[in-house]
């Protein structure tokens, strides 16, 4: 299975403030409820993270699991757009394989959670960016050693996932990256 590296614009701190704290009891818990109510009071703020649209009185009719995991996914969307994304597509893990091991952690972030109850709506890995941690992953993707063996394909990859970190470090934002 391919790896889709999908990362967005973010609002870190109101994420921290509003949803983050509720979302870690959650997972420890592995109740829903608390989402849930998330959810409801939040409601016009909300769109649907595959579509990008806003939330229909109905939305929960589309859901697989309905379990934890895809209502935290839906409670996310307060503090990003998921129409807004640039990533590294498919071309993350080519490109992942061939940095070191602190410009790997570049690519990524910080996992919320703890094991094994983390955040990862899609099972495939989820990740926040604070906007200091946006700032060093700048810097540090900004200057990746020439002697690395990157393909055009590689750079343009990593140039568009820069651009992405730009914006939000221009903007004081964080980064949340899924896959």
């Amino acid at each position: 299975m391919s790896m889709d590296h999908k990362a967005y614009v973010f609002d870190y701190d109101a994420f921290q403030k509003e949803l983050a704290p509720v979302l870690e009891v959650a997972l420890r818990a592995n109740e829903t409820k608390s989402i849930l109510a998330f959810i409801e009071s939040n409601f016009d703020d909300l769109k649907d993270p595959y579509e990008g649209e806003p939330l229909s009185e109905d939305w929960e009719d589309s859901l697989g699991n309905r379990d934890l995991q895809e209502f935290a996914d839906y409670a996310l969307t307060k503090f990003y757009d998921p129409a807004e994304y640039l990533g590294m597509s498919t071309q993350w893990h080519h490109v992942y394989d061939k940095l070191p091991r602190n410009l790997q952690n570049a690519t990524l972030g910080v996992a919320l959670g703890q094991e094994p109850n983390y955040f990862d709506p899609g099972r495939q890995g989820a990740y926040f960016q604070s906007p200091s941690l946006v700032a060093a992953n700048v810097q540090l993707l900004a200057s990746i050693p020439k002697d690395l063996d990157l393909t055009d394909d590689d750079l343009e990859s990593i140039e568009e996932y820069l651009s992405l970190l730009q914006e939000a470090l221009g903007q004081k934002l964080g980064v949340y990256v899924t896959f």
